[in-house]
C-alpha cells in the first residue's frame, strides 16, 4: 500500500527528474520501466548501491545463490549497454567459480562491492532547451548521469543517463509506469505457485511409488508363501 501511494504521489504531482535511490541489500540495479512514450533513457525510476563492505556475490554457497535470485527476479531491472563491455575487478575464486556457472553477472545488476555516483549535466544553454533534443546536443536540457562503481577499482559497472526537461506528461508516464511494473513479491507469488505444484507433482509420484512398492512387496510375500505351503 505505502509503495502504491508513493507511486501515484509522484504520478500526481510529475516532479522533475525525480529519481528514487537505496541501498542496503548488498548489491547494486538498476530499475524501471520502458514505455513506447517515453524517450531514450527516461525509463530509469530506481537507482541501488550497496555495499561498500558487504555483497552478496562473493561467497561460495551466497555467490550462486544470489545469481540464481537476480535471475528470477529481474522484471524489474534495466539492461544497460554497459553490461556487455563491463571489465570485473579481481575477486575470489570462489565468486570467479559462481560466474561461470551462471555465465556472468546479470544484466542490470551488480553483486559485487560497489559504490554509487551521480553526475548532473545542465544544458549549455537553459533559454534554448528543448525537451525533444537529445541531452547531450547544444538544445538538449541536460542529463542526470547515474553510475555504479567497483570498490576495489573505481571502475564502471552499471550507467544510465535520464534526460531533463521532460514534460509533465512524460514524468506522470514514467511513474504510471513504475506502478504497472510487477513487484519481487508478485515473481515470488508466481514463483510459489510454480514450486507448489512441482511438490505436489513430486509428493504424487512418490505415493504412487510408495503404493506400488508395498504392493510388489505383498504379492511376493503371498507367492512365498504358497510356495512354502506346495514345498
Amino acid at each position: 500500500r505505502e509503495r502504491r501511494r508513493l507511486l501515484s504521489l509522484l504520478e500526481e504531482t510529475r516532479p522533475r527528474g525525480a529519481l528514487l535511490l537505496s541501498g542496503d541489500v548488498h548489491y547494486a540495479e538498476l530499475a524501471g520501466a520502458p514505455r513506447a512514450a517515453l524517450p531514450p533513457g527516461a525509463e530509469l525510476l530506481e537507482v541501488t548501491s550497496s555495499g561498500l563492505t558487504h555483497a552478496c556475490g562473493l561467497g561460495a554457497v551466497g555467490g550462486p545463490l544470489c545469481g540464481l535470485q537476480h535471475r528470477l527476479f529481474a522484471s524489474h531491472r534495466l539492461p544497460t549497454p554497459h553490461d556487455a563491455r563491463r571489465p570485473l575487478p579481481p575477486l575470489p575464486p570462489s565468486a570467479v567459480a559462481a560466474l561461470r556457472a551462471l555465465g556472468g553477472p546479470a544484466a542490470g545488476a551488480y553483486p559485487f562491492l560497489n559504490f554509487g555516483s551521480a553526475e548532473l549535466r545542465w544544458p549549455s544553454d537553459p533559454a534554448r532547451c528543448e525537451p525533444s533534443a537529445p541531452p547531450s546536443s547544444p538544445t538538449g536540457c541536460g542529463a542526470i548521469v547515474v553510475r555504479i562503481h567497483h570498490a576495489l577499482d573505481g571502475g564502471t559497472a552499471l550507467e544510465h543517463s535520464l534526460p531533463l526537461g521532460l514534460t509533465a506528461g512524460q514524468e506522470a508516464e514514467r511513474w504510471r509506469a513504475a506502478q504497472a511494473l510487477p513487484t519481487i513479491f508478485d515473481a515470488a507469488a508466481e514463483l510459489r505457485a510454480a514450486v507448489a505444484a512441482l511438490a505436489g507433482g513430486a509428493l504424487a509420484a512418490g505415493l504412487l511409488c510408495c503404493c506400488g512398492c508395498r504392493r510388489l512387496a505383498r504379492g511376493r510375500g503371498r507367492a512365498a508363501q504358497r510356495q512354502s505351503k506346495r514345498d
